[in-house]
């Protein structure tokens, strides 16, 4: 009986094809060719389940949609990130108003953890930065009954869901967009003041962050962005609400807030 001689070329052939295969992305689609490939009605199709865990919680998610903008404050922990995140999803669901939902990030490490240059199109240099918002979308679709992961990859690929680096936010109108703010407090004056005059009557802010987790040493003599917007702004603009959670807001470990009773007792 003869023998079937697999030779190692042709071994290493198929794995060689195969990681070529792995490693290849899905091809970066136009503006025309995501308008035929998908349609807003087929994408927002999602279940959205929101069960506020506080009442501070229930008012934010209120305050987001009747206000224009939203500055959020407070405690790590708190739920902060995944009612204003809700929120959005809901409003990019019901209301034909908004096309996209766009997050700003500052492109900040934390302290002097610095991970250097990023090699990539700008779609991948800024994912380690808005990695955090992609896992609660996704964690709010899971908890609504849907594929999280699916669904956040088609509304990411379709570009209802982008994101954007402070610095490419000159120049530009936001026009029927809602905007997640994340970590503003990584913002300074200037820069806080950039995002808000680019907004127009048809798009929403949502700018969410914790005075207790700024990084940026360059900023820290002088009120920071989020600071300063609350001392301008607050009680004197009707579109413009705020909300602020404290200690007692906390929801994802009580022993976050035992830590801080000791962390910040000075």
């Amino acid at each position: 009986m003869s023998k079937r001689i697999v030779t190692g070329t042709t071994k290493q052939a198929k794995k060689t094809s195969g990681d070529k295969k792995k490693r290849e992305k899905p091809p970066k689609l136009s503006e025309d060719e995501k308008a035929a490939k998908y349609g807003k009605n087929e994408l927002v199709d999602y279940r959205l389940k929101f069960s506020p865990k506080n009442k501070k919680q229930e008012d934010l998610f209120n305050l987001i949609m009747e206000k224009q903008i939203v500055f959020v404050t407070g405690e790590a922990g708190s739920g902060k990130s995944f009612t204003c995140l809700s929120a959005a999803l809901q409003l990019l669901k019901q209301d034909n108003t908004y096309k996209e939902i766009m997050i700003v990030v500052p492109t900040v490490e934390s302290g002097n953890m610095k991970i250097g240059f990023l090699p990539g199109p700008i779609e991948d240099k800024i994912l380690p930065y808005v990695e955090a918002d992609y896992y609660t979308i996704e964690k709010i679709l899971n908890l609504s009954g849907n594929n999280g992961k699916g669904a956040l990859s088609k509304l990411i690929e379709s570009g209802l869901i982008t994101a954007q680096p402070i610095s490419f936010m000159r120049g530009k109108t936001i026009d029927d967009k809602i905007l997640i703010i994340s970590e503003s407090e990584n913002f300074s004056k200037q820069e806080m003041f950039l995002l808000l005059s680019r907004i127009s009557d048809t798009s929403k802010y949502i700018l969410n962050g914790d005075n207790k987790q700024m990084d940026r040493r360059d900023i820290q003599k002088e009120p920071n962005g989020l600071e300063y917007s609350e001392k301008r702004l607050k009680g004197n603009l009707e579109e413009v609400g705020f909300c602020h959670f404290n200690k007692e807001d906390i929801v994802r470990s009580k022993v976050i807030s035992k830590i801080m009773d000791l962390w910040f007792d000075d």
